[in-house]
């Protein structure tokens, strides 16, 4: 989110400390997977050196107009959405390696995010709904299964890792993302892990422990899925710790798939919620957040 909102404000980009060039070719050269076809990517208007760059969160297909993805990735700390003016969605994006496919976006209609959404804890989960109807040919562009069923600990997923969201001409071949590795944790786990998650219980449905097999789950796949046989049942918290071994949390998206179709079924565009409009105060308040 801090790319986002110094690409907004126009403040000169600082890469974080614990990602550098070397750490960044490191990774070895992704190929395609048919799960990069559920994938968009957010972006601010305006990039830096070259599109791509100005990506600072994942979404997920769901339909031809809705994307899903995580709330914290539309909110500042105090909850305010950014305006749906200042994003766009990336489809067939070359950060996912979507094969002979040209990139494009489209606008935002209008956001969405969980009424009982707490930042970086519960209910961290959001919809956006496009300006207009893209195509899906199943192959390039298709829309992602809910996962239903319950998952095990030791289920081997999937998610998305590798800094692909930090792209810049100079750093030379790196320009997509890594497929990563993870198991199901059980909830302790990331309870441990997580001191700050205090109100967090094992009895909370809501979210999912992981831990990457692999590469590190990196800051810049912030609303990154979790796949488990090819279904969607996670999106990426917004307390990852790029620099950390330890197992994270998820949210579980099977726990609010009810809500999603609901949602989807009714139009986004009739929920209490979706004020994503930037009032002057607004705008102050996370001006002050960033500086």
């Amino acid at each position: 989110m801090l790319l986002a909102y110094l690409l907004l404000l126009k403040i000169p980009l600082v890469l974080p400390n614990n990602i550098t060039t070397s750490n960044i070719n490191h990774f070895r050269e992704p190929t395609y997977s048919h799960l990069s076809s559920y994938l968009v990517s957010l972006r601010t208007r305006k990039y830096i050196h070259s599109p791509g760059d100005n990506h600072f969160c994942t979404g997920v297909i769901l339909t031809n107009r809705h994307v899903l993805t995580s709330a914290h990735c539309i909110t500042d700390k105090n909850g305010v959405m950014m305006s749906p003016k200042r994003i766009v969605v990336a489809l067939c994006a070359a950060l996912f390696r979507t094969p002979e496919s040209e990139e494009f976006v489209v606008d935002i209609h209008n956001m969405l995010i969980h009424p009982y959404y707490h930042r970086n804890q519960h209910n961290d989960i959001a919809i956006i709904k496009l300006k207009r109807y893209v195509k899906l040919d199943g192959h390039h562009l298709a829309p992602v299964l809910l996962g239903n069923s319950s998952l095990e600990v030791g289920n081997d997923c999937k998610t998305i890792g590798g800094n692909f969201g930090v792209r810049r001409q100079r750093f030379g071949s790196f320009h997509s993302m890594l497929l990563v590795n993870v198991e199901l944790r059980p909830f302790d786990d990331c309870l441990k892990a997580k001191k700050s998650l205090m109100d967090a219980r094992p009895e909370n449905e809501d979210l999912i422990c992981v831990k990457s097999m692999d590469h590190q789950i990196c800051t810049t796949d912030f609303g990154g899925p979790l796949f488990c046989d090819g279904q969607l049942y996670g999106i990426a918290l917004g307390s990852i710790n790029c620099s950390s071994p330890d197992p994270v949390f998820f949210s579980d998206v099977s726990f609010y798939n009810s809500w999603v179709t609901k949602m989807i079924s009714e139009g986004v565009d009739q929920s209490p919620f979706i004020a994503a409009r930037f009032s002057l105060y607004s705008y102050i308040i996370l001006l002050l957040n960033i500086i």
